[in-house]
């Protein structure tokens, strides 16, 4: 049940001369799917300073072809895919770091007391925060996944065209 009054549209409020500036309904411009993947290929060679590594590169094309697919990549979410490829990559780099042996702690006789933590724990641990926190927003979990609008499929399965001829009968 919707609040308040019904909307009027624009074109009956400059038929009856009610059309205030203020009261206009502004459309919003909604950007245009990619449905071509040499876009996508176009970008990535603009972006070599943004993707500098292969594997930076590969992430990208992967998740691009796979948001293409689905139908939900426009031009506005590169950037943003782009980011999310970088923070991958810098944490499977920290990954690689952190199988390096431990950097131990010594005393004043020169005994091993501890290990130090290495940098890279933390840098890894905020750069797959931040990776899983933009991978959220394209529906890279399995939670995010369900939210995400795919195309709607406009073929009808036999059962529904059986159903179809039913109810045209009855």
């Amino acid at each position: 049940m919707p609040k308040g009054r019904p909307r009027i549209l624009d074109e009956t409020k400059q038929l009856r001369g009610t059309d205030q500036p203020c009261r206009i309904q502004k459309k919003t411009v909604k950007p245009e799917q990619i449905t071509d993947i040499s876009q996508v290929q176009k970008f990535i060679g603009i972006s070599k300073r943004i993707l500098p590594t292969k594997r930076a590169r590969d992430i990208f094309a992967s998740k691009a072809n796979q948001l293409q697919a689905l139908g939900v990549l426009t031009e506005l979410d590169l950037e943003q895919l782009a980011l999310y490829a970088v923070s991958v990559d810098f944490a499977f780099s920290c990954i690689k770091k952190l199988k390096e042996p431990p950097i131990p702690r010594h005393d004043k006789d020169g005994e091993v007391i501890g290990y130090v933590t290495r940098p890279e724990v933390d840098m890894c641990r905020k750069a797959i925060e931040q990776s899983n926190l933009i991978g959220t927003q394209f529906g890279f979990t399995p939670l995010s996944r369900q939210r995400i609008a795919t195309r709607e499929n406009t073929e009808k399965n036999e059962w529904d065209q059986l159903a179809d001829k039913i109810n045209e009968k009855g």
